[in-house]
């Protein structure tokens, strides 16, 4: 690990999830990949990339799986990344909620970075007032 390199999980490894987690590899990080699509975890660990449009995507510096306890073992930071649905005139904010409860569950002390967008009507609900949980949409 470079000098002043962190370990950095990201959640939700889609489209923008892993095109933010290789980015974070290509820094130095130790990237640490969970979602719960295990073909997508297997593809990733096979060396496939899954986003070919993406010039300079190496896939092969995500240790990609779909146990967040082994994700996050090593990391400080966490990233979230998944989708947030239009319903009933706004953004569903339930995947994003559910990746915090199970942070929180594994009762893992790092800082939480949201940024999956929102609905500004959640923000509030969502980030926590503790400063471990912040977005940056």
């Amino acid at each position: 690990m470079a000098r002043d390199s962190v370990g950095v999980t990201v959640v939700g490894l889609a489209k923008v999830g892993l095109a933010v987690a290789c980015y974070f590899a290509s820094l130095g990080h130790h990237v640490y990949g969970y979602d719960t699509d295990q073909e997508q975890i297997a593809r990733i660990q096979d060396g496939f990339n899954p986003l070919p449009w993406e010039e300079g995507v190496n896939v092969r510096n995500i240790y990609a799986s779909n146990d967040l306890s082994l994700s996050l073992r090593r990391s400080s930071i966490v990233y979230i990344i998944v989708p947030t649905p239009r319903e009933g005139g706004g953004l569903s904010s339930k995947h994003v909620r559910e990746a915090i409860t199970q942070i929180r569950r594994l009762s893992w002390d790092g800082l939480v970075i949201v940024a999956s967008t929102l609905d500004p009507r959640d923000t509030a609900e969502v980030i926590d007032e503790t400063n471990k949980i912040v977005y940056s949409p």
